[in-house]
């Protein structure tokens, strides 16, 4: 019994800041190790990111006649209209924050309010200008009254209700001060350098990412095709474009759900005007939010601001992270709504108060209406209620003391059974589910499956031919870069998973911070949770202990998602980058205690260099090698950030090459006409072009007749030209409409313009009768 009681009093002591041990040591000196092994693998694997820097001194050419600045500030003033509309919400609920972080949810909240009217708006084909401001209006009316009413409503303390107001005021400065003395900022001189150094090169690549969003054309493909291309449509049509077919281009996308395009189209109906640069403002200011949401979180969980700014310097140096940040897609809202619930999941652990747990509701309740993979942040908020009131304490009636108001954890603390038997409780449930399956439900009676077109075997669906779905997935394979490249069995894929993160053609993407930071950093957080080592003060060890396992699980379910459900596209779980940042900051702690600061910090100053300045001047809108200038040109000589506000077709031409040929033929000579191809970057081409494309479902039901048959049908839905673009050979389903046939056939498809490997082709319908295809 003796030896059992030592054996546990000596796991439980492993990590003592003031004490040093042998398995200290090697558990100190293994993270080290780790660390130089990815980092040193990442160096050698991308050399040429120290080159790049040289660039910086060729010449600039500033096309300051393109520069849309007007467009810019038009939407940072609309994005500023949801900002009050959360701002607003906040101010009717008794939380308590720093002041940027006040602004940095009010744009959060105001996004997952005003989410769920709009997408009414076009579901029901209302989205005109009027109404989107009416909306505006009403709401910020609303809120303002319900704000102004709290403020003035009675609180618990208050000596008087006279008084609340200025009692309500003197509690939130106490508050702010509470938080302020809450975390540790560097006392020296040369820590202060250094904090200054780490925020300083955060803050650059911040401005970087704005600079790449804004003053460039949008060249990610999905934003062509979806969430622009389709935003514009909304724009266009006031409503949601309409299309039930499993298909890889807009047949899936127009049932996702639409808060990305919903959100450029209802700016653009506001302004009066479709403007990309609506779109593409959203991803880094989302980033610079995120990032604000990131260092609050670290710091309140550490107590080091030092650590903060370094862990928040990790995230930002992901080059994943950069690139999603300045790509107009939903990924930068997923950062953004996984990093506001983290912070606010903290905050509730810590104090109970009813404030955070609405808001962390609401965020869940407008996340979903992101894409279909934001469900798992219910799920984390059902483990929330589950850690922070499992072993809540019975209620305490003591008074708070003006001594204790700053932020102070909630006097009374409810079990889990108190919490979700309450009435309050109940109808706020209740009201989130109802938000949370608007889109859901419209799927359910438009496209026959909530979660359209996909898991059609269990949900069923409309229009949903298995072999042209397989094909889908055949070509997504074949572009994609996540772990399904190395095998269909979850062992196959596990035991290839320091290739795909380490050493794969793809690896840069999370790397070097995922592996060395992030892995280390949840095995660090599985020591602290089960209480072999001890990073935290045992006065706030159990809340503590209780947010990492939230973080652990969002960390664990996100793997989970690729490795078991879509291991096509390592993107889909780009929200990974927020749990990493905080096991990075656990990282950083355990080394922070042994007395070894230094290397920490030049670990992360390197990472913050490489890659994280030199990805965000290369930017991810230009990839590869392209001619330029009468030269060829390579992204990495920074050709995109030397010449900014570049015309709209020299830098698609600069990405596309000569695809940007093709896109003004067809705008200039098939304006209101059908078009059959597998094309899909609708952005790019005239808006009164009607595209079918070859596995539309109206074209599926050609596939099995006889090309006489066919083509009559073609000749009765008015269909005249045929685009053939590269893609297509990578969708093969598509060949049973037999088309192949007919190019070789001169009578029936001709060729009409080439440029470089797309061909525009004209079917020829003859007065006496469509010709039979020969061969």
């Amino acid at each position: 019994m003796i030896n059992q009681t030592q054996k546990k009093k000596k796991l439980q002591i492993l990590y003592n800041p003031h004490s040093f041990s042998p398995t200290l040591f090697f558990i100190t000196l293994s993270v080290i190790v780790w660390l130089l092994i990815n980092i040193s693998i990442f160096t050698e694997k991308n050399k040429v990111l120290f080159s790049l820097f040289q660039y910086l001194f060729a010449p600039w050419h500033f096309w300051l006649d393109n520069c849309p600045a007007h467009d810019i500030l038009l939407g940072l003033a609309i994005l500023c209209l949801y900002g009050i509309v959360g701002y607003l919400f906040l101010r009717c609920l008794d939380v308590y924050f720093p002041r940027v972080i006040e602004f940095a949810l009010a744009l959060v909240l105001g996004i997952a309010i005003l989410t769920i009217p709009f997408e009414l708006l076009a579901i029901f084909g209302l989205l005109y200008q009027g109404v989107v401001a009416l909306m505006f209006v009403v709401f910020i009316a609303l809120f303002g009254y319900f704000s102004i009413r709290h403020q003035h409503s009675p609180m618990h303390g208050a000596p008087q209700r006279s008084d609340v107001v200025l009692f309500r005021r003197g509690y939130l400065f106490f508050a702010h001060e509470e938080l302020k003395s809450r975390v540790q900022m560097p006392s020296s001189k040369i820590g202060l350098v250094i904090y200054y150094t780490v925020m300083f090169v955060i803050g650059l690549i911040v401005v970087l990412n704005f600079y790449h969003a804004l003053l460039y054309p949008e060249t990610y493909w999905d934003a062509l095709i979806y969430y622009m291309g389709y935003g514009r449509m909304t724009f266009l049509q006031h409503k949601f474009p309409v299309k039930v077919v499993a298909q890889v281009g807009l047949g899936l996308g127009a049932n996702y759900p639409h808060l990305f395009p919903l959100l450029g189209a209802t700016m653009s109906t506001l302004a009066g005007k479709w403007a990309n640069s609506f779109s593409q403002l959203i991803p880094p200011v989302a980033g610079l939010i995120a990032t604000i949401l990131v260092y609050h979180t670290v710091a309140r969980l550490t107590g080091v601001g030092l650590i903060a700014a370094l862990s928040t310097l990790l995230f930002r140096s992901v080059p994943y992270g950069i690139a999603y940040f300045t790509f107009a897609s939903d990924y930068a809202i997923a950062l953004l709504f996984t990093s506001a619930f983290l912070y606010l999941a903290l905050l509730y652990i810590d104090t109970r108060l009813w404030g955070y747990l609405v808001m962390m509701t609401v965020i869940c309740a407008g996340a979903v209406h992101l894409n279909y993979l934001m469900w798992y942040l219910w799920l984390g908020w059902a483990v929330v209620l589950v850690v922070a009131h499992w072993r809540a304490e019975k209620q305490n009636t003591t008074m708070f003391q003006p001594a204790t108001l700053p932020l102070t954890r909630n006097q009374y603390h409810p079990t889990l059974k108190n919490l979700l038997s309450s009435r309050r409780f109940i109808c706020l449930l209740i009201i989130a589910i109802i938000v949370s399956l608007v889109w859901y439900v419209r799927n359910i009676v438009v496209t026959g499956n909530p979660f359209y077109a996909f898991f059609p075997h269990i949900l069923g669906g409309k229009n949903i031919n298995p072999e042209v779905l397989k094909s889908c997935f055949n070509e997504w394979y074949i572009n994609g870069d996540g772990i399904g490249k190395f095998g269909k069995g979850l062992w196959e894929k596990l035991r290839y998973s320091w290739v795909f993160f380490v050493t794969w053609q793809h690896s840069w993407k999370l790397a070097p911070v995922f592996m060395g930071f992030g892995v280390a950093g949840f095995l660090i957080a599985l020591l602290e949770i089960v209480g072999l080592i001890h990073l935290f003060p045992s006065s706030t060890r159990k809340h503590t202990h209780s947010f990492l396992i939230i973080n652990t699980y969002i960390f664990m379910f996100l793997l989970f998602y690729h490795y078991c459900i879509s291991d096509i596209y390592l993107y889909h779980i780009v929200p990974i980058l927020v749990p990493v940042a905080i096991f990075s900051a656990l990282v950083l702690k355990l080394l922070w205690g042994r007395g070894v600061k230094i290397i920490p910090i030049l670990f992360c100053l390197y990472i913050g260099i490489i890659p994280g300045i030199a990805m965000s001047l290369m930017g991810f809108k230009f990839t590869g090698i392209a001619e330029f200038a009468g030269r060829k040109v390579a992204q990495s000589e920074l050709v995109a950030l030397r010449n900014p506000c570049i015309p709209e077709q020299m830098f698609y031409r600069l990405q596309y090459g000569k695809d940007v040929d093709m896109w003004r033929y067809v705008n200039t000579h098939l304006k209101g006409k059908k078009l059959l191809t597998h094309e899909n970057r609708m952005l790019v081409y005239d808006p009164s072009i009607t595209f079918i494309h070859l596995d539309d479902w109206e074209i599926q039901q050609l596939y099995g007749l006889k090309d006489a048959e066919k083509l009559r049908q073609l000749k009765s839905m008015n269909i005249h030209y045929y685009l053939y673009v590269p893609m297509e050979d990578k969708h093969p389903v598509v060949k049973k409409l037999g088309h192949h046939r007919w190019i070789r056939n001169q009578k029936i498809l001709v060729p009409v313009f080439r440029a470089g490997r797309n061909v525009l082709y004209q079917f020829v319908y003859t007065d006496k009768g469509i010709p039979e295809p020969t061969g």
